[in-house]
């Protein structure tokens, strides 16, 4: 039987909201609650490393939960493909992978970095959710919390992913005219 596992990253970048928001007796308990039996942590380039739920450098069970970080992986397709929940900054380029690397049964969480200039990606998680791909939070644990202890009961529209021939052709269209 396949271990059910959470991953959540912040991708290349660093957004240690995030990681202090899912750091967190609270957020082992819900995932705990709901069948999860391991919990990945990607960090980034970000200073802060979760140590309320495990040793740096370490793994440890938390409530039953097996929990793990790392900086970086060369496998991010290969981890989130083998998870049923993935949390993730809400950049574009991780956002659409795990959209496509997934099956239609992962759930997808995005957590917007208000840090960032012109709430770019509020915009594209609020906009992703209203469609029914995904849920959006922002980057505290009782919000992270509430997220997951909903899921179950919030409808996933799964994602279709497009082909770009449409947009090059309209650039296209537009370089050529003369």
């Amino acid at each position: 039987m396949k271990m059910k596992k959470a991953l959540v990253t912040v991708g290349t970048t660093k957004f240690e909201e995030l990681v202090r928001a899912v750091d967190s007796p609270a957020f082992a308990e819900v995932l705990q609650k709901h069948g999860f039996q391991e919990l990945v942590i990607q960090t980034g380039t970000g200073r802060y490393l979760p140590r309320k739920l495990v040793p740096h450098g370490q793994q440890a069970h938390v409530q039953g939960l097996l929990v793990r970080h790392l900086n970086f992986t060369s496998s991010l397709t290969e981890l989130m493909s083998s998870c049923c929940l993935i949390i993730s900054h809400a950049g574009s380029g991780s956002i659409f992978e795990a959209l496509t690397c997934t099956s239609s049964s992962t759930r997808l969480v995005v957590v917007p970095n208000p840090n960032l200039m012109d709430n770019h990606q509020a915009e594209l998680g609020q906009h992703l959710a209203a469609m029914g791909h995904l849920v959006c939070a922002t980057p505290d644990t009782d919000a992270l919390v509430a997220a997951v202890d909903t899921l179950p009961s919030v409808p996933r529209v799964p994602f279709v992913k497009g082909t770009a021939s449409g947009i090059a052709s309209h650039i296209d269209d537009i370089v050529l005219l003369k």
